[in-house]
């Protein structure tokens, strides 16, 4: 059995998938809302900063101040921040995984006040497709692609595939070599 040819003709295969420009993901957009507080914000802590409240229902929201010095706030998640700050003007960045960086503009945040912002989701974002190409040696494997049987065989075209891990079956037309499993 000449297995092994074949195997490294799928490994081939594997080093096939795309060019570089083939992956563009359209990323999603944030918008950014300020709003007055429902009544007082009570302050944690020291009276003569100033409390940022960020509502979020971005997944994985990353916000930074360019304010000197500057700090970050990485923890991802979705929902309510409060975080101290000194009073002052404040520009702060908001980025999140699939979207594009979002900045807040100039935000004044008074001594003893709250200031609430609300970031949210104003486009969500295609996720990163492409085209993938499969070749062997021998050509006429048939293919499974992420467990689903294909009409074709290789060699094959495939676009408008999702980026990212794809588990590729190959069953050569020959009965002298071995199916191969890859991703």
């Amino acid at each position: 059995m000449r297995a092994d040819r074949f195997f490294h003709a799928a490994l081939f295969v594997a080093l096939m998938l795309l060019p570089a420009a083939a992956f563009a993901q359209q990323l999603g957009r944030m918008t950014v809302e300020q709003s007055e507080p429902q009544g007082r914000i009570p302050l944690p802590g020291n009276p003569e900063r100033s409390l940022l409240v960020v509502y979020s229902d971005v997944a994985g929201l990353s916000i930074r101040d360019t304010m000197n010095p500057p700090y970050s706030i990485d923890e991802p998640a979705t929902g309510e921040y409060h975080v101290l700050v000194d009073p002052g003007i404040h520009y702060f960045t908001f980025d999140a995984p699939g979207f594009q960086r979002l900045e807040s503009g100039r935000i004044n945040m008074p001594k003893g006040d709250a200031v609430i912002l609300t970031v949210s989701v104003l486009e969500p974002g295609s996720g990163a497709r492409g085209t993938l190409r499969i070749e062997t040696t021998p050509p006429g494997a048939s293919i499974a692609l992420n467990d689903v049987p294909l009409a074709g065989r290789t060699p094959i075209t495939l676009p408008n595939q999702p980026t990212g891990a794809n588990r590729v079956r190959l069953e050569p037309a020959d009965d002298g070599y071995a199916p191969v499993d890859t991703t």
